[in-house]
């Protein structure tokens, strides 16, 4: 009898589940709409709901409530922050709501929010961006229903997130037009090599600060290398969130159906420990123009920060591992990280984790060599 209760999948009362199909619609509708003010209210609307849903979840409450009111107070000035919330919010609480509410429900949320928007946009093409995050829900609520790990869930919503946003770029382009060749980006990224040295000379001079041309170039050329190590933290950032929404609303509603351990832990593994420290090390050197050393040094670069979110949650686990159980010496490495390395203070912590899960790994190979 335990074993039948055990293993049939948990659903919410039919007025939770209504109240959350609802919510799903309304946060589908946000993306067929620009206007700045409705960006407003519908991070209201998203900061309310998230709270009535998962009201007993203290963690997603914290992690709503401060980004949404940011959100509400900068909606004017930047409106990607409140988009990058509501893509979070759908992508959690679908994720969640494909374990946890009846199939009709969840069919009839993307179907109503396509008639709202069409409604009040009178326009059957534009209102089918109401249909952009499903896909990232639909891959999120998968990733739990196959309890895959924290950190396959992770690589399963950023994989697809990054497909999406491929697609979306590819279809703009073709609706637009432009066909998309090696001598269009040179193009593009000349100009924004020129724009941005150029701003970065006025601000200097602003500034009255003697600034070299030839070095600025270099910086920005440089920069601009990193944008796919950028896109990928992004993208694993805005997974990882999605990730703790869906896994905290799933806790704190089914205390009685657990989820495996792997399912609510984040871990990375021993190579990637290793590959953070080697890329860190060849990062210090000089990075060339273009020659092989050059390239290999801003692959390294990218790889460097591309694991080092990952590594600093890591950190961040590992350090309040040890406040629990009050050992004085990390906390007092803490503290000293904080005062006098604040601005590499994720750069810290991914340290922390990586030699963190080497150590792990070190000490289990000799238990399991005791073991023989």
């Amino acid at each position: 009898m335990n074993d039948t209760v055990t293993a049939a999948r948990p659903r919410l009362p039919l007025g939770a589940s209504l109240i959350l199909s609802l919510s799903l619609a309304f946060f589908l509708c946000f993306f067929a709409f620009a206007e700045v003010p409705f960006y407003r209210y519908m991070v209201v609307l998203v900061f309310v709901l998230l709270l009535f849903v998962a009201v007993r979840s203290r963690l997603v409450i914290v992690l709503a409530a401060l980004p949404c009111l940011l959100a509400l107070a900068n909606a004017e000035s930047s409106p990607l922050f409140p988009l990058l919330l509501c893509v979070i919010a759908i992508a959690g609480l679908g994720g969640f709501a494909l374990n946890a509410v009846h199939p009709l429900l969840l069919v009839a949320s993307p179907i109503l929010s396509y008639l709202l928007a069409f409604l009040v946009t009178r326009d059957p093409m534009g209102a089918l961006w109401v249909l952009w995050p499903i896909p990232v829900a639909l891959a999120a609520g998968l990733a739990l229903r196959q309890r895959l790990s924290r950190t396959a869930t992770v690589a399963a919503i950023a994989t697809v997130l990054l497909l999406l946003l491929g697609v979306t770029a590819a279809i703009s382009l073709y609706t637009n037009g432009i066909t998309l060749s090696s001598t269009l980006l040179s193009e593009i990224i000349a100009e924004i090599k020129s724009t941005a040295t150029a701003l970065l000379l006025e601000q200097g001079a602003a500034l009255e600060l003697t600034l070299n041309e030839s070095e600025i170039a270099l910086l920005v050329s440089s920069s601009l290398r990193l944008i796919p190590a950028v896109i990928l933290v992004i993208a694993e950032i805005l997974s990882y969130l999605t990730g703790l929404i869906m896994v905290s609303c799933y806790a704190a509603h089914f205390p009685m159906h657990p989820l495996p351990e792997k399912c609510k832990t984040f871990r990375m593994s021993e190579t990637s420990a290793i590959l953070f420290l080697l890329t860190f090390l060849l990062s210090l050197f000089p990075v060339g123009r273009s020659d092989v050393m050059g390239i290999l040094l801003i692959s390294a670069l990218n790889l460097f920060v591309i694991l080092q979110p990952g590594l600093a949650v890591c950190g961040i686990l590992r350090l309040l591992s040890s406040f629990r159980q009050r050992r004085s010496l990390p906390i007092i490495f803490l503290f000293i990280i904080v005062i006098w390395f604040s601005s590499v203070l994720p750069t810290a912590l991914a340290f922390i984790g990586a030699v963190s899960i080497l150590r792990t790994a070190r000490i289990e190979r000799r238990e399991q060599k005791n073991q023989r």
